[in-house]
């Protein structure tokens, strides 16, 4: 992995470290202040504004809420010097540790200074497999 891969990926890691943490400003911090996400659910933030009210429902409705990803299936694709496409298999654990949910989150990050910020985030989940 090259210096800069290793850069977005930090970028990301420490977003997840937010997240894990229930911490919604650190959270946001690593968003593009004109971030589009379209989450798990369907629900499309527009800003960080908007981006934060959500984060902090769904850490009141799911209090506990962590995500986990793997390294080494992590796809970085750089668009130009200044926009990457970044894909993470990951696991969102509900409270309680189950169900356990995998999908992808899939985001597009532009260079801001020595940080990359997400201006476009999606996340797909699968249906838990049937019993």
């Amino acid at each position: 992995m090259s210096n800069l891969e290793q850069t977005i990926l930090k970028g990301y890691k420490d977003a997840i470290d937010a997240f894990n943490d229930g911490n919604v400003k650190g959270l946001v911090s690593h968003y593009a202040d004109d971030i589009v996400e379209v989450d798990y659910s369907g629900v499309v933030c527009n800003g960080k504004a908007e981006l934060e009210e959500s984060f902090n429902e769904v850490f009141k409705q799911m209090p506990g809420i962590s995500m986990k990803f793997e390294n080494e299936n992590i796809s970085i694709r750089m668009l130009t010097p200044e926009l990457s496409v970044i894909r993470v298999p990951i696991e969102l654990v509900l409270p309680g540790g189950n169900p356990v949910l995998k999908g992808n989150h899939i985001l597009i990050n532009k260079k801001a200074g020595e940080r990359w910020l997400a201006i476009e985030s999606h996340m797909k989940l699968y249906p838990p497999p049937m019993e």
